[in-house]
């Protein structure tokens, strides 16, 4: 009946050397239509291939369709049930797409919006850092300003970083934790690691803790980049204290859970 519609709203033509196949069933409703196949003596002009594979595809599409006399009623294909609900509609809307790993836990993380769009980039490695500029054929300082070593790739100035590694070991060890092994591999491999260090009660506080050192890094990479100023390990560290308090009295309780598990 769908495809009956579509062509009761148009005329289809298919140009040959002249003309053209008509259906036209304007006035015609769609009982009188599907009554007999109405539809097909309303069929003029010359029959052109194309046209006859509408012709198929359309009797094919109605010729199982009887009409009756119950009230019309709107069935949402996405449910069982036929009803209309924003979660499959939701769904339904991202079908087709190839989640990104890690993704939905950013979305999940209290942390302010800059800060999870900077995440949501890096996990993506969508930052504009030296590995991808080169890529775009952009100029690039190709080592990591940080540690002015290795190859500077996003994963890197977050996780691999010797600097990075540092002050992951150091904020590990403040908040009550032990690292049994050096920070490696993609930021969400790492992210990973990172929050199995604690309780899992506690890890939607390590997630955030883990937004935030991740932040502090890319700021201060980014100030060696285009400021040429450096901040040493020891205040970068007590900046992220700073402002994992103030992300605290923002809202971040189950941080704040976490930071009183080593107060208190």
């Amino acid at each position: 009946m769908r495809g009956l519609k579509q062509l009761a709203s148009r005329s289809t033509t298919a140009m040959d050397n002249t003309t053209i196949v008509c259906w036209n069933v304007r006035g015609l409703t769609v009982a009188e239509a599907l009554k007999d196949r109405h539809w097909v003596r309303t069929i003029s002009g010359g029959v052109t291939a194309p046209a006859a594979a509408e012709y198929l595809q359309v009797w094919h599409a109605i010729e199982d369709i009887v009409l009756t006399d119950a009230p019309d009623r709107l069935v949402w294909r996405w449910e069982s049930d036929g009803s209309f609900s924003v979660r499959s509609a939701y769904q339904a809307l991202h079908l087709g797409s190839h989640p990104i790993p890690g993704c939905v836990r950013i979305w999940e993380v209290w942390a302010p919006l800059k800060v999870k769009l900077f995440l949501w980039l890096a996990v993506r490695r969508r930052q504009w850092t030296a590995d991808r500029r080169r890529k775009h054929g952009l100029d690039a300082h190709d080592t990591c300003f940080l540690c002015d070593q290795e190859p500077e790739t996003i994963d890197h100035i977050i996780v691999e970083c010797s600097f990075a590694r540092q002050l992951w070991f150091e904020a590990a060890t403040a908040l009550g934790a032990t690292l049994t092994e050096q920070p490696a591999g993609a930021i969400v491999d790492w992210w990973q690691t990172w929050r199995a260090l604690w309780p899992a009660s506690f890890a939607r506080g390590a997630d955030s803790m883990f937004a935030l050192i991740a932040w502090e890094i890319w700021k201060e990479r980014n100030a060696r980049c285009f400021r040429g100023a450096a901040t040493q390990i020891p205040a970068i560290k007590a900046t992220i204290k700073l402002q994992a308090e103030l992300w605290v009295q923002a809202g971040a309780k189950h941080l704040g859970c976490l930071i009183q598990r080593v107060i208190g």
